[in-house]
């Protein structure tokens, strides 16, 4: 690789001092070494800000005069990147030390019309040392009928280019968690997408995300999201697969007319049905 373009690590924090240190380690031993750390802090509390100050300049430090939305948050940290590309980690996540330079050998390497890569993660669970990465191959090329019906894509695995991400529309300030997702389906609808088909990186699954937190707040924001993309008839047939999510979510809830609310009204055929009474009997016979 000849050539070396900066890259922004987009850090967005809120006291995330648990973790915060092995997650900048994690940047700071990239086998790829232009890059630049963005870290936004979005009003801490904790040590966070102690432990970002230790670092040399490659890290710069913002800290919000007051507390917004992740939206917004992370849109204010994007708009102090002077890198070519954007990579995003979250503070209680881990890079494994070449997911940098395989990037940007792919994105040097494979034409303009390449928008974004990502790759597999190794879930790492709350309480447990046990790491689980999904099997099989990811979804490479025009992805965005995939996409539409989940968002498969881990954010810390990310790295677009700056260009089409503002091309794209950047992070919505108005969404109040999944952003991710809206931009990988701006960027997913219009560029090609690659994949590492390895893992790159460690995602840490807690009780503090959203979809193990508020799985009915998850799944309406995802339907928002892909409403907008109607009348594209993937984001319609994808929107199927989320309503099936939002009535199981109503399900875990106890929420039973809800669920079935949800399938009738929205249009959601029998086949989307029948899964669903597939899922219901597994849980009902977990518990």
């Amino acid at each position: 690789m000849t050539r070396t373009p900066l890259v922004s690590v987009i850090m967005n924090c809120l006291n995330c001092e648990r973790y915060l240190k092995e997650a900048i380690d994690s940047v700071y031993d990239q086998s790829y070494n232009n890059w630049e750390i963005i870290f936004w802090d979005n009003g801490s509390d904790d040590k966070s800000e102690e432990i970002a100050k230790l670092y040399d300049s490659r890290l710069k430090y913002f800290r919000s005069d007051k507390t917004t939305i992740l939206g917004t948050a992370r849109a204010l940290a994007v708009e102090q990147a002077e890198g070519e590309y954007l990579a995003f980690l979250d503070c209680d996540d881990i890079w494994f030390k070449d997911k940098l330079q395989d990037q940007m050998q792919i994105f040097l390497e494979d034409g303009e019309d390449l928008g974004l890569v990502y790759g597999k993660c190794e879930v790492l669970y709350e309480n447990s040392k046990e790491r689980v990465t999904k099997r099989g191959s990811l979804p490479e090329g025009m992805i965005f009928a995939n996409l539409a019906k989940e968002n498969f894509i881990p954010f810390v695995s990310a790295v677009v280019k700056k260009d089409v991400f503002f091309s794209c529309g950047g992070f919505p300030r108005n969404i109040k968690h999944s952003t991710d997702y809206w931009l990988f389906l701006q960027i997913a609808i219009s560029y090609r997408v690659r994949a590492l088909q390895d893992p790159c990186c460690i995602y840490r699954f807690h009780l503090d995300n959203l979809s193990s937190k508020n799985p009915v707040l998850a799944a309406k924001e995802s339907i928002q999201i892909v409403s907008l993309f109607l009348p594209n008839k993937a984001a319609e047939d994808g929107l199927k697969n989320h309503y099936v999510n939002l009535a199981i979510a109503y399900i875990r809830e106890r929420s039973i007319l809800k669920s079935l609310k949800t399938l009738f009204i929205n249009g959601v055929v029998f086949r989307m049905l029948f899964r669903t009474i597939s899922k219901i009997a597994r849980l009902l016979k977990v518990k």
